[in-house]
């Protein structure tokens, strides 16, 4: 038997119901369905042993959201978050047209970025390591990409400027709690209002890291909505905006998690992000004229 199918037995006997499988891209399984143990619908996130961590995270930020958070338990090699299903919807492209949802993404982030969950998270030190370290770990975990010898040859420019970058990045003013893949693939709607979801990467970290993808790939980086944005992040937190010598070496590091990314989900939308990421990176080097 399938491995989903002994889940969904194993959950339809423990919650008595009839659970439907939802499969993501990402290769994560989830169910839903009436629960007549609780009583009501659920949405059930699956963490395999492996991503323990993962589910310890996930459950320290949703646990005191009592409305939401219902129940976790341990079975078959297996970590589960049971949460109230809330029929979310997904934010159509063509509405992040409107400065209205933008500044409301804004917000939600803002907040997000703020809450004191730290208590409850294992976070480790290494974590507050320079931007140039982090940068170079990422590369080491890429070495079979056809990509890496054109992500070494821009990082070899790059990290001539990773004294002004890691002294910004470890500026512990700016060290937030970061959604870590915060895009509109993670924010919902539930009553016409914007809603984050997915919160598994957690962690502490410079707050500019949680917008790149979402700008690249939700507001195709334009310069209107990027700035309606910041303009607003920035009004709300009081933050001096970001250098562009450690904007870009954020970047980069982006890049090169996408890239990690697809050598094991190949996503060629995903990759190409990347790619206008790194080309980026390599016009403001031009710019500076590193030598």
């Amino acid at each position: 038997m399938d491995r989903n199918d002994v889940i969904k037995n194993y959950l339809d006997k423990k919650l008595i119901g009839n659970f439907k499988i939802l499969k993501h891209e990402s290769l994560n399984s989830h169910y839903t369905g009436f629960s007549k143990y609780y009583r009501t619908d659920v949405f059930i996130k699956i963490f395999p042993a492996t991503q323990k961590k993962k589910f310890i995270t996930e459950k320290a930020i949703l646990f005191g959201n009592k409305q939401r958070y219902i129940d976790s338990f341990e079975s078959l090699g297996t970590y589960f978050l049971v949460l109230q299903d809330y029929y979310l919807q997904d934010i159509d492209q063509k509405q992040l047209d409107s400065p209205r949802m933008i500044i409301n993404i804004a917000n939600i982030i803002k907040r997000f970025h703020f809450q004191n969950v730290e208590r409850f998270i294992d976070f480790k030190k290494s974590e507050s390591s320079d931007i140039s370290q982090k940068i170079e770990k990422r590369i080491l975990e890429i070495d079979n990409s056809p990509y890496l010898d054109e992500v070494v040859r821009i990082w070899k420019e790059l990290k001539k400027l990773e004294y002004d970058a890691n002294q910004e990045y470890n500026n512990g003013k700016y060290r937030v709690m970061t959604h870590g893949d915060f895009s509109i693939r993670n924010i919902k709607l539930l009553d016409n209002n914007p809603y984050l979801i997915d919160f598994e990467r957690v962690k502490l970290d410079f707050y500019f890291l949680d917008f790149i993808k979402f700008f690249y790939i939700d507001l195709n980086n334009d310069d209107n909505r990027v700035n309606l944005f910041l303009s607003k992040y920035y009004k709300e937190t009081g933050f001096e905006h970001i250098s562009d010598i450690l904007k870009y070496f954020l970047i980069f590091y982006t890049s090169i998690g996408i890239i990690k990314y697809n050598l094991f989900i190949k996503d060629t939308n995903f990759l190409g992000s990347a790619f206008r990421m790194l080309n980026d990176v390599n016009s403001f080097i031009e710019k500076q004229g590193v030598q």
